[in-house]
């Protein structure tokens, strides 16, 4: 025993690790834990996070940030953090899974800021590469949460540009932090720095910047789903309950603007947990005024949208109107769970998937890179040499998932306009076709029946999003 650790059993009566193991049993619910027993392995989230360390602090008379948990995930490592008496300092930046030297993958928290949620989906991608998180400033308690989405942005960029100063930039955000991770692809994007890859994990942003039927829907399922709540009342319960939302309406119209904003995101999201630490509950809400009050603008690239199976009454049952304008490319893919959950409880799916999306999108890298490879003799083999094992990482990935049901995927392309604003003539399926097969033969072009053939079912391909 170290004699810091003689010095803290002195004062608490007991040696640490014994007691740290006990709270972590008790806690997450498990009868056994070792002294390697890893917090996330365990199933352990933001909520028991909190339960955990509250009781840390109660047992040891030490106050620490749940962010502690990324770098003491052990009772063995908290034991020893705890007995040096040092909190690690706060990073926006976590590690989720360590790897080869690489491209990184940056993924951004959801509205509540942290990032525990995330770390089963961080650990199960499977890329040589590492996967960070970026999580909210002020879940520590010790520095005020930034409130916009753009001071966000600027925040992050500055923490991925440590790791990784220039790109190519692979992004993903969970919810809220989809948009943020927009924000910041468009500002690599300006700054002429290249984004290879940006996926949104069922990400929206607030309601009323959606289209106007889309908004329709969505308060139409509501409507049904709190009536279906009502009916599922006593009788003698609706009448007081119908009272108190009439007062609860009426109160908000002269409540002040802060209140009235953190209301309808509350009603929106149908959820809010007054019982967080205070620390957390301002990220939240700063959270929350940064999503009322951000508006998303044009992304001149291609996003990769992971919707969640299972609809919920509060979010779009189609993303496609929402984000079709909005990006010059939507790839779509669908992905077990709700919203709530497809993190979570569906992780493994939800790493599966957007595996499959890295790699398939380095692949399609590593093609156009070497596309001047040439097309006489022997340049197959050339090209088939240059496969990486990125490249068979991926069709083994896609293998795996061409096999899984209740997974699809459809691609909506805003087409290029020509100088006038309309379509180009040769970027149109059928009418290349029939290009192709007026032409005379040139050189070793199969006969046109053939080559007609082979070009419609490229273009129904791509139509499909099953190949670009």
């Amino acid at each position: 025993m170290s004699s810091a650790d003689a010095a803290l059993e002195i004062r608490t009566g007991v040696a640490p690790l014994e007691q740290l193991m006990a709270i972590w049993s008790r806690v997450l619910r498990v009868s056994s834990i070792a002294r390697d027993s890893n917090f996330f392995d365990l199933g352990g989230d933001s909520l028991l996070a909190v339960g955990l360390f509250l009781e840390v602090e109660q047992a040891f008379g030490v106050k620490l940030p749940i962010t502690t948990i990324y770098d003491a995930s052990t009772p063995a490592e908290l034991a020893e953090l705890i007995a040096a008496n040092a909190a690690p300092e706060f990073s926006p930046l976590v590690l989720l899974k360590p790897g080869t030297a690489g491209v990184p993958l940056f993924i951004v928290h959801g509205i509540g800021g942290t990032v525990i949620e995330l770390a089963a989906l961080g650990r199960m991608i499977r890329i040589p590469e590492p996967v960070y998180a970026l999580q909210a400033q002020g879940i520590d308690g010790l520095s005020p949460p930034r409130d916009t989405v753009e001071a966000m942005t600027g925040l992050y960029l500055d923490c991925i540009r440590q790791v990784q100063p220039h790109g190519p930039y692979w992004l993903c955000g969970y919810s809220f932090g989809g948009l943020i991770a927009l924000e910041m692809a468009r500002r690599l994007a300006a700054g002429n720095e290249e984004v290879a890859q940006l996926i949104l994990v069922d990400a929206y942003a607030h309601p009323r910047t959606w289209p106007f039927v889309s908004r329709v829907r969505m308060r139409a399922r509501r409507a049904l789903f709190r009536l279906s709540e009502f009916a599922r009342q006593p009788l003698k319960q609706i009448m007081p309950l119908l009272i108190r939302q009439a007062g609860a309406w009426l109160s908000s119209r002269h409540r002040d603007p802060d209140a009235s904003r953190r209301d309808r995101l509350h009603d929106w999201l149908l959820d809010h947990n007054s019982d967080l630490p205070l620390a957390l509950l301002r990220v939240r809400e700063a959270g929350g005024a940064a999503l009322v009050s951000y508006r998303p603008n044009y992304y001149p690239g291609r996003i990769t949208f992971l919707k969640a199976a299972q609809r919920d009454v509060e979010f779009p049952d189609d993303p496609q109107p929402i984000w079709r304008p909005l990006v010059q490319e939507l790839c779509i893919h669908t992905v077990p769970g709700r919203h709530r959950t497809i993190v979570t409880e569906h992780a493994s799916d939800a790493a599966a998937r957007l595996t499959t999306c890295i790699l398939k999108a380095r692949q399609r890298r590593a093609r156009q890179a070497g596309a001047h490879v040439g097309t006489g003799p022997g340049s197959r083999t050339r090209q088939e040499s240059n496969r990486t094992p990125c490249n068979r990482m991926a069709d083994s990935v896609m293998t795996g998932l061409g096999s899984r049901s209740g997974e699809t995927e459809s691609l909506e392309r805003t087409p290029p306009s020509g100088p006038s604003g309309h379509l180009p003539h040769d970027g149109g399926g059928k009418k290349t076709a029939e290009l192709l097969v007026s032409s005379p033969s040139v050189g070793e072009m199969p006969s046109p029946p053939v080559y007609a053939k082979r070009s419609r079912r490229i273009n129904s391909a791509r139509r499909r999003g099953l190949c670009t």
